[in-house]
């Protein structure tokens, strides 16, 4: 079982998620900017992520309807996200952030990439909202 904490930052130019075990207080980051391109790593994360035979708990603030979208849309295009430069990787993401932020119903679709039952997420925005 592993238990995260993470948060995506987007910007023209710049993604950023950030990652840190709950358990160990181990902080992972992935950085796409002019500055360093971990994408590789970070398409091996999301794979793994998807694919483990172990519960994993993504804890998050407004996560289930932000922040796993967005990693829901590089999830399910990153071989054609892997091909391009990294100023149009950072405009992708940052276009499907605000569509995600604007409520294009669209982009909602993301949130169901992750489809492994492993998953667990828990959004301290939902839980914090019914209080």
């Amino acid at each position: 079982m592993t238990r995260f904490l993470f948060d995506i930052e987007i910007y023209q130019n710049l993604f950023y998620l950030a990652i840190k075990d709950v358990d160990t207080l181990v902080l992972k980051e992935y950085e796409v900017s002019d500055f360093k391109d971990d994408r590789s790593e970070l398409f091996k994360f999301l794979e793994n992520l998807e694919k483990s035979k172990n519960k994993n708990y993504a804890i998050s603030f407004n996560g289930v309807h932000y922040d796993m979208c967005v990693l829901g849309y590089i999830y399910d295009n990153r071989y054609l996200l892997s091909t391009y430069p990294v100023n149009l990787f950072t405009q992708n993401c940052k276009r499907t952030s605000d569509e995600i932020i604007n409520e294009n119903e669209h982009y909602r679709k993301y949130k169901y990439s992750f489809r492994n039952k492993n998953l667990i997420q828990i959004d301290l925005y939902l839980y914090w909202a019914r209080l």
